[in-house]
């Protein structure tokens, strides 16, 4: 967990679905709708514990069925009801949803490395780019910055667009993608951020990104 703390007291809670069996076997997700595997349960249920002592106000999640799975836990903790949004709603990956990430590698190798390295400058075949979704993303944050002056609003959403979120809110270079996230052979989820959580403060300066 990473504390940047504001003068008003507010900030964001910004916390990865756990693991799908799609991200235990190294695939795309995007937008598909996966439920959480058993680990993915487990690590839930150890993020929620890890939040105890926050003064979460609001709990917002993707329309994703991992996320939601994951919000009605954090929630269910805090006594908040989860919120859905549809801004909330990852970034679609088109024809790459559903394939291991090694067979893109192996298949499209120099996409899947300007994919890796400037992810900015890709965008799926019949999928998003990050430019696609940043309107929608940026409405949602400036929306939640005049509403919430204190505590600690949670938002589940998974990478990709997680870390366009960070990146929002950090003021840091454009993210890495889902790709570069993506687990090992070895250890198929330790690396792929599932379960994870970043504690960021509710302020950006939306014209400047």
């Amino acid at each position: 967990m990473k504390i940047y703390d504001r003068a008003d007291g507010s900030k964001i809670l910004l916390v990865r679905p756990g693991a799908t069996e799609f991200d235990e076997q190294g695939r795309i997700i995007g937008t598909l709708d996966i439920p959480l595997s058993e680990l993915g349960l487990a690590q839930v249920e150890e993020l929620a514990e890890s939040s105890v002592g926050l003064d979460i106000k609001a709990v917002l999640s993707s329309p994703s069925l991992a996320a939601q799975q994951t919000a009605e836990v954090l929630g269910k903790k805090h006594g908040r009801k989860i919120k859905v949004r549809n801004a909330l709603r990852n970034i679609d990956m088109g024809l790459w949803q559903g394939k291991e990430l090694e067979e893109l590698r192996a298949n499209q190798p120099k996409v899947a490395r300007q994919w890796e390295d400037h992810p900015e400058t890709v965008c799926p075949p019949e999928g998003e780019s990050i430019e696609d979704v940043l309107p929608r993303v940026q409405k949602l944050l400036l929306k939640l910055q005049k509403k919430h002056r204190a505590g600690t609003i949670v938002i589940v959403v998974a990478d990709p667009l997680a870390k366009v979120i960070a990146s929002l809110l950090s003021q840091q270079a454009a993210p890495e993608p889902e790709a570069a996230a993506a687990p090992d052979k070895d250890s198929p989820v330790e690396h792929s951020g599932c379960g994870k959580m970043d504690l960021l403060p509710l302020s950006v300066e939306l014209a400047d990104v």
